[in-house]
């Protein structure tokens, strides 16, 4: 949809932010984030946004299943949004917006602080999770770094924690984790550059693998409960 000239930008205060209507030719970016607000030294806080990824997914969770009486235009159109949201919501840095007195309109998500890697490269701190996550450009890439052989399928996921299909439970747990680990140091209150250190990308690396193989797990329940 990002790339689709057919398809357009539109805005979470619109009268159909929070509307699920199949191939609408929205882009609908604020679906991809639930912003948890958070503050570390008491800056204030805005309003929470009407709408989110959680409240999204859990429409699309219960127009999943033929017996919701959707037609299958939506619930293809609500598959294709969800399989993506999923992820979206166990990736730490799209559960959250942190202000302080330096970025007191909020960094949304880590959009606003910059980070410097072991690559060299300086980016974003939301892009350095969302790389970490993967950035396939084929299929075939993200089933290899699946398998097996040290991929995400080798990953130990716990068996309670894969029966949570509560949307709003994922955006809090990535939450606390953008809080312990996304914000760790050498990550500062504002928007200059730093450099990372290897036991916060150590960390980092360990953190999104987790999340990512228990959003799969989850993924897996979902789909399996909703199209049987």
């Amino acid at each position: 949809m990002k790339t689709k000239s057919d398809y357009r930008e539109d805005r979470i205060t619109d009268a159909t932010a929070g509307q699920n209507v199949a191939y609408d030719k929205l882009k609908h970016s604020y679906w991809h984030y639930e912003d948890i607000l958070f503050s570390p030294d008491g800056t204030t806080l805005p309003a929470p946004d009407p709408v989110d990824a959680a409240k999204m997914a859990k429409i699309m969770i219960a127009t999943l299943p033929a017996a919701s009486g959707a037609s299958d235009q939506l619930r293809s159109y609500d598959l294709a949004w969800l399989l993506h949201l999923v992820g979206d919501l166990h990736q730490p840095l799209h559960a959250i917006a942190r202000y302080t007195a330096e970025l007191p309109h909020g960094d949304r998500g880590g959009n606003a602080e910059m980070v410097v890697p072991a690559t060299g490269e300086t980016i974003a701190l939301h892009a350095y999770w969302d790389r970490l996550f993967g950035g396939y450009s084929s299929v075939f890439a993200a089933i290899f770094d699946a398998d097996d052989r040290g991929g995400l399928g080798s990953v130990a996921v716990d068996a309670d924690a894969q029966k949570v299909l509560d949307p709003d439970r994922w955006a809090q747990e990535s939450f606390e984790a953008a809080k312990s680990f996304a914000y760790a140091q050498p990550v500062g209150p504002g928007s200059a550059p730093v450099q990372l250190t290897r036991d916060y990308e150590t960390n980092a690396r360990n953190v999104a693998r987790n999340r990512a193989a228990l959003a799969a797990a989850r993924l897996a329940k979902l789909l399996d409960m909703a199209l049987r």
